[in-house]
């Protein structure tokens, strides 16, 4: 079975995408992954074939909340949702994801994260397993937008503000404490499912994310046209 993957993307961050694509074909588990590509205009860059654009509208007119809202209400019932600056860096792990996502889905879970997030933010051992945490009800940022699978019933119920990104982790993350939703993760903080590089922060290279990537993916994302990022981020 193939996992749903949801690339968001702007027209401020969608030059990313050629350069998230490359990675994630490299390092997803699964050769020719479908990737839906969520955005406004047609991508600047050319794409592999797995990836499909997907308009959310035709313009960005809206909040962050409100276009995720309408886009969200035609996905299927669980999905990954990636944001298009959050470059795979490691290879993922088939086991590891499956193992995760048939808890997920075996116990009808809210979220599962894919990242080190929820074990870095406060969670406790899922009853009778070693290899799985559950979050506190109380911790931060459990509707944080990094690498997770989610239900389309829990991302719609915490996108009915008309907020950006920022506040969505923020005021909605808030707002989401003690909500109920069960958000599972690997026991592992360390070695997260999906290792990536934030290459951007507010628009911005940031050095601590690009030194993830590998040294022999610096030359073709060069290639791509990513110098002066990697450049400014410290790789090059």
């Amino acid at each position: 079975m193939q996992l749903p993957i949801v690339v968001l993307t702007c027209d401020k961050y969608d030059w990313l995408l050629s350069g998230f694509a490359y990675l994630f074909n490299r390092y997803w588990h699964t050769p020719d992954q479908p990737v839906i590509v969520a955005g406004f205009r047609q991508p600047p860059c050319a794409l592999p074939a797995n990836f499909k654009f997907q308009p959310i509208a035709a313009t960005e007119t809206l909040s962050w909340c409100e276009h995720i809202r309408k886009f969200a209400v035609q996905l299927p019932d669980y999905f990954v949702l990636l944001l298009d600056d959050y470059w795979l860096c490691q290879p993922v792990e088939p086991t590891k994801l499956h193992r995760l996502l048939d808890t997920f889905i075996a116990r009808k879970s809210d979220k599962a994260d894919l990242s080190g997030n929820t074990v870095s933010f406060g969670a406790d051992s899922l009853p009778g397993s070693k290899e799985f945490v559950i979050a506190h009800q109380h911790a931060k940022y459990r509707t944080s937008t990094q690498p997770a699978i989610w239900t389309k019933r829990y991302l719609l119920r915490h996108t009915t503000q008309r907020r950006s990104i920022w506040d969505f982790e923020r005021l909605s993350g808030r707002e989401a404490r003690n909500d109920g939703a069960e958000i599972i993760a690997y026991n592992q903080a360390l070695v997260p499912v999906y290792s990536y590089a934030n290459v951007c922060r507010k628009g911005k290279a940031d050095p601590r994310h690009i030194r993830y990537i590998k040294p022999d993916d610096i030359a073709l994302l060069k290639q791509l046209g990513y110098a002066d990022l990697l450049k400014a981020g410290g790789a090059v």
